[in-house]
């Protein structure tokens, strides 16, 4: 097989540019910065994906590679420079000023009945009693459903005489991971158009909504999207590592987790392997060895028991309280039998990944089919409306600037308008709230879109080798 190295420590500066050739080359064909010891083999990639203006006379190539992802080559400043002081500065700014005008809008934190749950369940922890079984008694909405680790990270915050420090670090802390994981896809800086600065405003304001009840999804998510951005620029180990305490914390990644462990990676599998023995070990250094293995066992039939529990805000539950049962089953059947093949088909017959629209799709999937989503859930999708605005912005085909983005904005204000606009904006069973779930099927359809043509191209490139390759 044919491959190429490439100097990493300089990697970023090179030019993976040809005007108008389309063939394997030698490295007279490269700008500066490439180091190319064999030949190698180049894949076409669609100019449409890239700007306009900086690809206009040219033809982008993706480098067949294993460990980097180069198809932003041209874009690298927005795409792969995650960790660059840029990046830093705007998780802190955006971080920052969201705490800042949460402060404004809902006053000084305090422990709340989420918190308190959380810390009820890590306090029973490590106490040697069962937490699921403890907080049970607060009634089934109030029982700790999450891990042993998450159980011991929550003792530590069992601090009675700090709360308010305690529930403000907690805030904090979960806003600067879900603006970190915002900041390694999207780089806002200077001018930005309409549609990208209304989709930024909804996403805070969505972060903002959704920690009033201190809950964890906005952590969460900053994993997935770290996670799976370390995964993009060839860190697998840690890529693996952060997904899996993702997985750890909330049940919700493991699809992402196990989609990317189908791309067998030994980097990537090593990462999830050290983090998940590391996960499993560390609680019983503090609570003991059985006591902590039962624990796991508990833990685990809570989240199966709570899979197959009555739903709250998925597509099925609010189309039926709004009287359409059978379209909801029937839209329910529906997503599912689409989104496990798209999904998982993706990642498998799509070389060149396209990672914010595959990302954007696995979150809506999972809002729109889990028993467990409720208002404060939807934070999940909220990055995806900068994302996928910045995804259309991108686009060499003017129709998808113009209407593609401020589709996704509409749809992205159209989630977060509720939490402002419903004067019980904390039940999720309210008439209103439905508009929530619209507008996630509106992400998963535009995305489903997305992916199903690149798969349906991927195929017909496939065809066509090996029907040469049989001539």
């Amino acid at each position: 097989s044919m491959s190429m190295s490439i100097d990493e420590s300089n990697w970023l500066s090179a030019i993976f540019l040809f005007h108008g050739s389309k063939e394997a080359g030698n490295s007279t064909d490269w700008g500066a910065g490439v180091n190319v010891q064999r030949k190698f083999r180049v894949l076409p990639i669609s100019p449409g994906q890239f700007d306009a203006g900086l690809w206009r006379g040219g033809v982008a190539f993706l480098v067949d590679r294993d460990e980097l992802d180069c198809r932003y080559a041209r874009k690298i400043n927005v795409m792969t420079t995650a960790s660059s002081r840029s990046v830093v500065v705007q998780t802190v700014v955006l971080a920052v000023g969201a705490f800042l005008f949460f402060l404004l809008a809902y006053g000084v934190p305090t422990s709340n009945a989420v918190m308190r749950n959380y810390t009820l369940g890590g306090k029973s922890f490590i106490q040697g009693q069962n937490p699921y079984e403890v907080t049970a008694l607060n009634g089934p909405s109030n029982q700790f459903k999450y891990s042993p680790l998450f159980a011991l990270l929550m003792a530590g915050m069992a601090q009675p005489k700090a709360q308010e420090i305690v529930v403000g670090l907690w805030i904090l802390a979960g806003m600067g991971t879900f603006c970190l994981g915002l900041s390694r896809w999207s780089e806002l800086k200077g001018k930005l158009q309409l549609s990208i600065a209304l989709a930024v405003v909804a996403c805070l304001l969505e972060l903002m909504f959704s920690m009033v009840l201190t809950q964890a999804n906005a952590l969460i998510v900053g994993l997935i999207l770290i996670g799976v951005a370390e995964y993009r620029s060839g860190r697998l180990f840690s890529a693996g590592a952060i997904l899996l305490l993702a997985t750890n914390f909330k049940v919700y990644p493991v699809i992402f987790l196990v989609a990317l462990a189908m791309r067998p990676k030994r980097a990537y599998l090593l990462g999830v392997l050290c983090a998940g023995v590391v996960a499993f070990l560390l609680p019983a250094f503090f609570v003991g060895w059985s006591h902590n293995m039962a624990m796991h066992v508990a833990w685990v039939q809570v989240v199966m028991g709570d899979a197959a529990g009555g739903g709250i805000l998925d597509v099925a539950s609010a189309l039926q309280r709004a009287g359409l049962a059978t379209l909801g089953q029937v839209l329910r059947w529906v997503i599912l039998i689409i989104s496990v093949p798209l999904f998982f088909g993706y990642v498998l017959r799509v070389r060149e990944v396209d990672w914010r629209p595959w990302v954007t799709f696995g979150v809506a999937s999972i809002l729109l089919l889990s028993p467990r989503t409720e208002v404060f859930t939807f934070v999940l999708l909220a990055p995806a409306y900068v994302l996928m605005v910045g995804w259309c912005v991108e686009s060499g085909k003017k129709w998808i600037r113009t209407y593609g983005a401020m589709a996704f904005a509409v749809l992205g204000w159209m989630i977060t308008s509720c939490a402002y606009t419903d004067a019980n904006w904390l039940v999720s069973e309210g008439p209103i709230e439905i508009w929530r779930v619209m507008g996630a099927l509106g992400f998963w359809v535009l995305t489903a879109v997305i992916l199903g043509r690149a798969v349906g191209k991927s195929s017909t490139r496939i065809a066509s080798v090996c029907g040469a390759e049989t001539i």
